[in-house]
């Protein structure tokens, strides 16, 4: 039998870590490089811009019509795509192979993989301040609803809402790979819309949360110009589509 020393030992030790992994950005993937492209000194301060609405605010009761909407759509075509726009990790850039008009992967397009990771670490950092700074509530607890994506309820509980961090991520890639194949930008930067909107339509995230995910990624991308690292990476990135573009096509 545990002693209440024990008991109140392991408490702690359960707490600490339940807060470091709120603290901690959101993962990328498995394997990805340990260095992003930014350093610390290098990430805006978001809280000094962004705030969700309050519940007073009428920017809330946009929320709350797009969360009906939302949910008025459940069992369509569109919500199976919000459920499919769950993953996270390679997943993400898996959503936007089909609007990019090839696959993505450290096998096939190795430059533009590693692109896309350490911009997604870059973009998972700056948004750890913000999140931990508001830790809004998701509006599947808020309501006491269910979601498209079960399975993912019980570790985003206690995660902050605002911003959302899929629909960054998903934002700033759809920014970068319209730059890398410009002569699909219509269907990335769509894709790029539709994959924040499924994170409403699953009932993870508030609209507002998604729209000021969706300027903050801009900004990050835009810091992300200014460092040598990234153009070069972007570059790269740019030839091996051009490469590749030719050897299937025979088009530059």
């Amino acid at each position: 039998m545990m002693t209440n020393r024990k008991l109140k030992l392991t408490m702690a030790i359960n707490f600490f870590i339940a807060t470091l992994e709120m603290m901690m950005p959101a993962p990328v993937w498995a394997n990805a490089p340990v260095e992003s492209f930014l350093s610390e000194k290098d990430y805006a301060d978001f809280t000094m811009m962004f705030a969700p609405p309050d519940c007073d605010d009428p920017l809330f009761l946009y929320d709350l019509c797009h969360h009906a909407h939302a949910r008025s759509i459940w069992g369509t075509q569109r919500a199976e795509e919000a459920r499919l726009d769950s993953p996270w990790e390679i997943g993400v850039a898996e959503r936007f192979e089909k609007a990019f008009g090839q696959e993505i992967s450290l096998e096939t397009t190795p430059e533009l993989y590693e692109l896309l990771q350490r911009v997604a670490i870059d973009v998972s950092i700056s948004l750890r301040s913000i999140k931990k700074a508001y830790l809004r509530v998701r509006p599947y607890v808020y309501f006491g609803e269910g979601t498209l994506i079960p399975d993912d309820e019980d570790a985003l509980r206690g995660n902050g809402s605002f911003p959302s961090g899929h629909s960054a991520v998903g934002f700033a890639f759809a920014l970068i790979l319209a730059e890398v194949a410009p002569e699909h930008q219509t269907e990335i930067f769509k894709r790029g819309i539709d994959y924040g909107d499924s994170r409403v339509i699953a009932n993870y995230h508030w609209r507002s949360d998604v729209e000021a995910a969706r300027v903050i990624a801009s900004m990050v991308v835009a810091r992300l110009r200014a460092c040598d690292a990234f153009r070069e990476q972007l570059e790269r990135a740019r030839n091996e589509h051009r490469s590749m573009r030719h050897t299937i096509t025979g088009k530059d």
